[in-house]
């Protein structure tokens, strides 16, 4: 995206967009949730690497409120659109708040974080050190089979966190699940798994509708995922480090939220595979 494009228009754009798909794909969905990947590999140290899977999970109602307050918040801070990294470090489309003091951005955050926080049922967060995932799937037998990068351990640990949280909640209808598309993103998801609940017999019993992938340019509510991977990510390598987490007011309204999800160690993701091979595999 670029700053000349029309904020409005692509908010316009997405609210049509989301109404849509709300409409026809996930027709019948209860609850959706809206998923993004991110991982920064420009550490200088393995210890320092993360994969995120972040996001939230809303119905469809809640969705459709969300897209609108959104977009006024980014248009009262005078932002085209959010990319968290950019943003923060004054760079590409946002080089224009170079000299905005460093409150201005917090604050504009904390707001944008509390529009997540008001109009969303719960959090989604999964990530994995990367040096624990290649401990674990070295070590396991078939663990490189089932998933051969974090980011496909990720998304399924993510979805498969999402049907708990549905059964828990009792649900009356599927939960579909809206991927980032992209690189990296929607086209590593573990394909069997999600093929197996694709199965009528199967959707009852996981309480999961539609898997699917879409664009950031069709739906606003990836750059809302984007902040808490990002938040996630920053916060992780920080504690990955030893360090003390600093105080850090933007993410306030998202820890008030229900999570969905855990940072994953070597022990979890053995489980995993182990999971996998018992229940997924004879789908």
């Amino acid at each position: 995206m670029s700053r000349a494009y029309s904020g409005v228009g692509h908010c316009r754009q997405s609210t049509r967009y989301m109404r849509e798909l709300l409409r026809t794909v996930f027709l019948g969905s209860r609850t959706m949730a809206v998923l993004t990947t991110y991982m920064d590999e420009s550490g200088t140290h393995d210890g320092a690497l993360v994969c995120v899977v972040g996001g939230f999970v809303a119905s469809p109602s809640q969705w459709r409120k969300f897209t609108g307050k959104w977009c006024k918040a980014l248009k009262d801070e005078e932002l085209p659109y959010l990319h968290v990294a950019d943003y923060l470090a004054s760079r590409d489309d946002f080089e224009f708040t170079k000299d905005w003091p460093h409150h201005r951005k917090t604050m504009s955050l904390y707001r944008l974080a509390g529009v997540v926080r008001n109009h969303a049922r719960a959090l989604v967060a999964t990530s994995v050190l990367l040096s624990e995932f290649e401990n674990a799937v070295s070590k396991t037998d078939g663990g490189r089979k089932y998933f051969p990068t974090p980011y496909s351990y990720c998304h399924f640990w993510s979805v498969l966190s999402i049907s708990l949280w549905a059964q828990e909640q009792e649900s009356r209808g599927p939960v579909s699940v809206l991927f980032e598309r992209g690189p990296k993103k929607g086209g590593e998801i573990a394909g069997k798994f999600y093929a197996a609940i694709q199965k009528p017999m199967n959707q009852k019993k996981w309480k999961l509708g539609i898997v699917g992938t879409e664009t950031s340019d069709n739906v606003v509510a990836f750059q809302a995922c984007d902040l808490v991977s990002h938040k996630l990510y920053s916060r992780l390598g920080i504690m990955s480090q030893g360090k003390p987490l600093p105080n850090d007011k933007a993410v306030e309204p998202l820890g008030q939220m229900k999570m969905i999800g855990a940072a994953h160690s070597e022990a979890n993701i053995a489980k995993a595979i182990a999971l996998y091979k018992k229940h997924i595999e004879s789908e």
